[in-house]
């Protein structure tokens, strides 16, 4: 099919110098925003600057700037200068635009991948499906546990299958009993979350399954929340298990200031909990509360959520992708 030939163009009026400048600076501008050589935010040369350079009238100049600033392309701020502000056509602020920003991102990500929408729809909808999936948490005490499964549920859509193992310092790596038990767990299971705590134990046991494990970070947010109470008013914390009262102890109980400013009460401690002040932000774990439903409103140091930090639930993230790629390759093609 030939290509249509664009439509004769009316013959031009004569431009005034006025106009003729004007002409030749949206030129301009529009040709260095094409290129990316002036981004949006930008300074532009000043009206004496370009007047200058131009060898006219800076009362011309400011009137072609205005005519820019009209159109969408530039944006004068008084004193501070003229700034490239982009298009006219720009995407006004509305309702979902971060979820626009974020679908886009994911879609340029993608085309500098030599990826293009279609097969990048289909890798979405085999990666980031959770039904079905399966995740060990392992973890020593009942308010850890409870805090990262429910979090690890609420945010990755996989089932958090709670294992609990002994403290610390009764179960060393090369203890053969745990590393069975971990590997009866980690075989039912398609990936393995834990803490620092019991990263080496579950390593062991994993060996070479290849199947996937994530360990915890704590949000630094929490982190400097807890220990900013440590240093001037104290912390109380209100747990299930004493164990979670010693691990607190043993994060931020550097000094014996440190200690001294740390609280544990244990939620089946009636006599302890009837002396809180009301009015005192405690550190109440989920495990806790699901036990004391009358402490629903009670101030908090941090909220329940979020407990992990962002580069945890990026590993988290991966290892998902990771098992529903591992599962898609391995099914019998059509």
């Amino acid at each position: 099919m030939p290509i249509p030939l664009p439509p004769p163009q009316p013959r031009r009026a004569r431009r005034s110098p006025e106009r003729l400048l004007f002409d030749e600076m949206r030129s301009e501008l529009v040709s260095l925003l094409h290129l990316g050589h002036v981004r949006p935010g930008d300074r532009l040369p000043s009206i004496r600057t370009l007047a200058h350079e131009r060898r006219c009238d800076h009362r011309s100049v400011a009137r072609a700037y205005r005519t820019l600033e009209a159109e969408g392309l530039v944006e004068i701020r008084g004193r501070s200068g003229i700034f490239a502000s982009g298009t006219a056509e720009s995407m006004p602020n509305s309702v979902g635009t971060d979820a626009v920003r974020l679908v886009a991102g994911v879609l340029v990500e993608a085309w500098q991948h030599k990826m293009y929408p279609a097969d990048l729809s289909s890798l979405l909808l085999r990666g980031l499906d959770s039904s079905g999936l399966c995740c060990a948490c392992v973890e020593s005490n009942r308010d850890q546990m409870v805090a990262y499964t429910t979090e690890i549920e609420a945010i990755a859509g996989v089932t958090a299958l709670p294992f609990y193992i002994g403290p610390t310092d009764r179960h060393q790596v090369g203890d053969r009993r745990l590393t069975e038990r971990l590997k009866g767990a980690i075989a039912a299971v398609d990936l393995v979350v834990t803490t620092k705590y019991h990263a080496r134990a579950v390593r062991a046991a994993i060996g070479t399954s290849g199947v996937p494990l994530v360990t915890i970070r704590i949000n630094p947010e929490l982190i400097s929340a807890v220990r900013q109470h440590v240093a001037t008013s104290g912390l109380t914390v209100i747990a299930a298990t004493a164990e979670f009262g010693d691990r607190i102890r043993s994060m931020y109980g550097a000094t014996a200031k440190a200690r001294d400013n740390i609280r544990v009460i244990i939620a089946s401690d009636a006599a302890a909990l009837r002396r809180l002040d009301p009015q005192a932000p405690v550190l109440l774990t989920r495990a806790a509360q699901e036990m004391l439903p009358q402490l629903q409103n009670v101030p908090l140091v941090f909220p329940h959520s979020p407990t992990l930090d962002v580069g945890t639930l990026a590993e988290l993230s991966r290892a998902i992708v990771t098992v529903n790629l591992r599962r898609h390759a391995a099914q019998p093609r059509a």
